[in-house]
């Protein structure tokens, strides 16, 4: 296989796809080392992370979020 090849660095669009598959499912990490690399064992037990609000999340438009309507109009 060689560079600008329509499936580099694979040899397939298969091994394409089989190879994010392991990405994401974990099966492969990138090691991360130096000050403030939290090891496995440490974020056990620890919540999962939320998901930072955007800009769309506050503006009171989209999903309801169940609050009560603001005052001053919308809904």
């Amino acid at each position: 296989m060689k560079e600008g090849e329509k499936h580099f660095p694979f040899c397939s669009e298969r091994c394409r796809w089989i190879d994010l598959g392991h990405w994401l499912d974990e099966d492969y990490r990138i090691p991360v080392s130096g000050p403030g690399a939290v090891s496995d064992e440490e974020l056990e037990g620890e919540e999962p992370a939320t998901r930072p609000q955007s800009d769309d999340d506050r503006d009171g438009e989209g999903e309801d979020d169940g609050a009560a309507p603001r005052p001053g109009g919308g809904a």
